[in-house]
């Protein structure tokens, strides 16, 4: 195959996609029960998080002990890098590498459009995904006249990837958007930062240290104010927790994902393909299974990311959308978009907007209402 060939995987050669297709149906059918009246949906629901939660506890004791006691990779130093090789020819994601230092650790970063642009469209994904998540928005972007960056965290898409799951912290993440912005050396106030997922969290952390170059906040999907979500919402991410403590580095990163944006039905094979690329065996999924426990920790996380919204309370007078895929029963537009308005008390602009037929993944599900919002929304701000 050319370097730059792209791979076109037609219905005749596609596989049967099983796996996807079974996390679509689960998912499909825990959203189903979800949906039913409170006083039936609750009980099943908290029965299935106390499941889940108890097997993935079981799961991780046992593989601590065949690790002689010892977290996964203990002192292992190594720092693993997918080989370039693995992200030849994905589907529509032709953009050249970029990389910078952060904290010892080599940083993936898209980066696209004119280097003098007006603005800069700042793209942070969340898990289990990448920059390849906004691969359709970016070009779009980039016709406006806009520059983007799309960041990798540390452990995802092309960025380094530590063997030590101790080294995944949540600083280090909320950190890395701040040095990518000064590793681009803007210093106005240019920038519309993008956050969907566990990136809003993350995100909506790092905005203290983004004061005198954010500009615009955009988010996507996102966890809402110091209770991250409604009652239901936990629920079912007590689920999705329980899940990663089963499957830990077992976790099918691209059927998942396919899952999670809809389904085979909404996401293509080869996107399944490019969202299971930087893995290219279990040593390389530290950060899949690490990522959502990290929330557990209400001292550390918890407390910097609702010390950054009190901050953000006091301080932050920029332009905001919410934009939420209407389908989301996790992350509810409803029950977040009072919260945003109550936490950004100081906004110089308050947007709300419902992408139809989307649910927590909406630049897969219905990308082109998310573009129109976008610009939209840009142009008059």
């Amino acid at each position: 195959m050319a370097k730059n060939d792209v791979v076109q995987l037609g219905k005749e050669s596609e596989p049967p996609r099983r796996l996807a297709k079974a996390f679509a149906f689960g998912l499909g059918a825990m959203f189903g029960i979800a949906r039913g009246p409170m006083f039936i949906s609750m009980p099943i629901l908290g029965f299935m998080a106390l499941s889940t939660q108890s097997v993935g506890l079981i799961c991780q004791a046992f593989r601590w002990v065949c690790r002689c006691c010892r977290g996964y990779g203990q002192g292992d130093t190594e720092v693993l890098r997918t080989p370039e090789a693995a992200f030849q020819g994905l589907e529509d994601y032709p953009f050249a590498p970029h990389y910078f230092d952060h904290n010892g650790m080599r940083l993936h970063y898209v980066d696209e459009g004119p280097e003098g642009a007006a603005d800069v469209v700042v793209l942070i994904h969340g898990m289990p995904a990448y920059s390849f998540c906004y691969r359709k928005l970016i070009p779009v972007l980039v016709a406006e006249g806009h520059r983007v960056l799309a960041l990798d965290f540390l452990g995802c898409g092309k960025s380094d990837k530590p063997a030590d799951e101790s080294v995944f912290t949540f600083d280090r993440h909320v950190s890395s958007i701040a040095a990518l912005v000064a590793h681009v050396e803007i210093t106005t106030p240019k920038v519309t930062l993008v956050i969907h997922d566990w990136g809003s969290m993350i995100g909506q952390a790092a905005l203290p240290t983004l004061d005198g170059t954010l500009k615009r906040l955009v988010i996507l999907n996102a966890f809402a104010g110091p209770g991250l979500f409604n009652y239901l919402g936990w629920m079912l991410f007590k689920v999705w927790q329980g899940l990663v403590r089963v499957l830990g580095h077992a976790i099918p990163v691209g059927p998942l994902n396919a899952a999670d944006a809809g389904g085979p039905s909404k996401v293509s094979y080869g996107a399944e393909v490019a969202y299971d690329a930087p893995y290219p065996n279990g040593k390389y999924k530290g950060i899949m299974a690490v990522w959502p426990l990290l929330y557990n920790n209400k001292s550390g996380v918890l407390k910097q990311y609702r010390d950054a919204l009190e901050w953000s309370k006091a301080n932050l007078t920029v332009h905001i959308l919410v934009a939420f895929g209407d389908e989301d029963l996790i992350l509810n537009l409803d029950y977040a978009f009072p919260i945003f308005k109550q936490v950004y008390a100081r906004a110089q602009s308050f947007e709300r907007v419902a992408i139809p037929c989307a649910g927590h993944f909406p630049m897969e599900e219905n990308c082109p209402a998310v573009e129109s919002a976008l610009i939209d929304f840009m142009r008059k701000t």
